[in-house]
């Protein structure tokens, strides 16, 4: 899970980087310099809350991505060990358990190319 966010810092950084010079070009920071109050205030009281609406939602949708990577990961054998639980690795022992089998395609050997032939039907 680790890897699964540090592939996502830049994204995150990106998009701070493209408010905060949006918001700078605003006419309140203008006004704000103009009578002279100090850059660290300027950043927490005017250019903060106005950049963490898009992080938010950013982060909201993040997280939804990497829970999904997380899982592949995990039925790649790529993820967490076994006695930690995980969608992934869960889908691989037990297709069954998660419902995976009754679209009648069998997913425990996901490289198997002869596996269409082999379609059950669901129950």
């Amino acid at each position: 899970m680790i890897a699964v966010g540090i592939v996502y810092v830049p994204q995150y950084a990106r998009l701070a980087r493209s408010s905060v010079l949006a918001v700078k070009e605003n006419e309140y920071i203008e006004a704000a310099r103009a009578i002279g109050v100090p850059t660290p205030v300027i950043l927490a009281r005017h250019v903060l809350p106005n950049i963490l609406a898009p992080l938010l939602v950013q982060a909201t949708l993040g997280v939804a991505t990497a829970e999904l990577e997380a899982a592949g990961l995990s039925y790649l054998g790529l993820g967490a060990r076994p006695p930690t639980p995980e969608w992934g690795a869960m889908a691989q022992r037990r297709p069954r358990l998660l419902g995976l089998r009754a679209v009648g395609v069998d997913l425990s050997r996901p490289f198997d190319h002869d596996a269409r032939a082999r379609v059950q039907p669901s129950r």
